[in-house]
């Protein structure tokens, strides 16, 4: 489910879109994103609400049509096992996918497209690594709406925690 429903990048905007609000229509989620024809944002959204990925949360009648109110559901990331195994290697495969396909085309210039890449190993105790992740959410946050403009590119940032296995001292 992972790999079919969270890496598809207009399902991904919208999921971004609606996490970082409480919840919103499907009307709002068009405005934010008006790159995309409305008619694809209601498909893709039909399609997180069918996976359980959106649910509604309020409803109401508005010019004779209900109109929903959608917001993230959390208890989707809640994966075990073999399937958030699955997941992390379908999202790693995703970036594979993409620069495999970005440096395919003639016009590829990682230095103009300032492509960047970085690996690093913190020591954090769980509540330092919580806080991490609130002010690496809160720094992308302040960006994650910018409307589309001739001067901006899409970018995908994309950030992984892993464990690091490390050889035990003799």
């Amino acid at each position: 489910m992972f790999d079919e429903i969270f890496l598809h990048p207009i399902r991904t905007r919208i999921i971004q879109l609606v996490a970082n609000h409480t919840s919103m229509t499907v009307s709002a989620i068009a405005d934010a994103m008006n790159d995309i024809p409305r008619s694809t944002i209601y498909r893709h959204v039909k399609i997180l609400s069918e996976n359980n990925v959106l649910v509604v949360v309020k409803e109401e009648k508005v010019r004779g049509t209900y109109e929903r109110e959608y917001a993230f559901n959390n208890e989707v990331l809640n994966m075990q096992g073999n399937e958030a195994h699955k997941a992390a290697y379908s999202f790693l495969l995703k970036i594979l996918f993409d620069f495999n396909e970005y440096f395919k085309t003639p016009d590829a210039n990682p230095t103009q497209d300032q492509i960047f890449l970085s690996q690093n190993t913190l020591l954090l105790s769980d509540e330092e690594f919580e806080q991490f992740k609130v002010d690496i959410y809160e720094v992308i946050k302040a960006y994650l709406n910018f409307a589309p403009h001739h001067e901006r590119k899409a970018r995908n940032i994309s950030i992984i925690s892993s464990p690091v296995r490390t050889e035990e001292k003799k």
